[in-house]
């Protein structure tokens, strides 16, 4: 996304680990699409 664009998110889920993937997950089966999936590191990761 462009630094100039701007987005209101229904839902942001905190870390790319197994949780935040599978919260995700089951967000999109319960039909909301309108998330984003935050992490710090450079990738997807966790414990």
């Amino acid at each position: 996304m462009a630094a100039a664009e701007k987005h209101d998110f229904r839902v942001i889920v905190i870390g790319a680990g197994p949780g935040g993937i599978c919260t995700a997950a089951k967000l999109l089966e319960a039909g909301i699409k309108d998330i984003v999936v935050l992490e710090k590191a450079g990738g997807v990761g966790g414990t």
